[in-house]
């Protein structure tokens, strides 16, 4: 059918809402996570879940080494070597295995949406990455991160609709507790910037009680359907 990506700041409530939102609606809806955190996700490739925990006990060794008291600077040196190629290639392999994860993500999205289904997309890679590896800018961004951009830009198909959810950095800062309220009243600006390059692109004020939020973003994307379904 099609795809919907609800996005905004941390701690804007996009997960309660796009949970409440596949009882609300009346169409067939899948819903699909598809940001960073791992825990949260419903679709992931198990090589990065393997590859998480991997890390994590790679960094818990690592914290755990003890300098020895007695060095031999040639042998460090060799030591050194081999350490920057083995984290090269474990951060190529991180780097690839991540990309991979989020193609098959996106595989699933399509797959869902030509089987008669609502999409909702809970946050989108796109365009929480846009200001960071996508944005044109002054200066270069190191090679990983325009790559990123890249894939993100080119490989990626946006959403047929965008619900970007906005409150106060202030209530969402007492909402979740993270970051500041500088940084939270930032990434509400990039967010709602994000309007001049996306079609489709809908701001809704979700400092409000959820069942009205509910019912708003419920609304648009039965009307978004209607349109549809009229100009088919």
């Amino acid at each position: 059918m099609f795809t919907v990506s609800l996005i905004g700041p941390d701690g804007v409530g996009k997960t309660t809402l796009v949970s409440r939102l596949q009882k609300a609606l009346p169409m067939r809806v899948k819903y699909i996570y598809m940001g960073d955190n791992i825990e949260s996700c419903n679709y992931v490739l198990p090589t990065t879940r393997w590859w998480k925990k991997r890390s994590l006990r790679h960094r818990k060794n690592v914290e755990n080494l003890k300098p020895d008291s007695l060095s031999n600077p040639e042998k460090d040196r060799d030591l050194n070597l081999l350490q920057k190629m083995v984290r090269g290639v474990r951060k190529t392999v991180g780097f690839s295995n991540r990309i991979l994860d989020l193609w098959y993500r996106y595989f699933m999205v399509v797959y869902f949406a030509r089987r008669g289904y609502v999409v909702l997309l809970d946050r989108h890679f796109a365009f929480d990455y846009y200001h960071f590896d996508i944005k044109p800018q002054n200066g270069r961004r190191p090679l990983k991160r325009r790559l990123h951009g890249f894939l993100l830009k080119h490989t990626i198909p946006d959403p047929d609709l965008v619900i970007c959810l906005d409150a106060p950095a202030d209530v969402i800062y007492k909402r979740k507790g993270e970051f500041t309220i500088d940084y939270l009243q930032n990434r509400r600006d990039q967010y709602k910037s994000l309007k001049s390059v996306v079609p489709n692109f809908v701001v809704v004020d979700a400092n409000r009680k959820l069942g009205t939020v509910i019912e708003d973003v419920s609304n648009l994307i039965c009307s978004f359907h209607q349109e549809r379904l009229n100009h088919a």
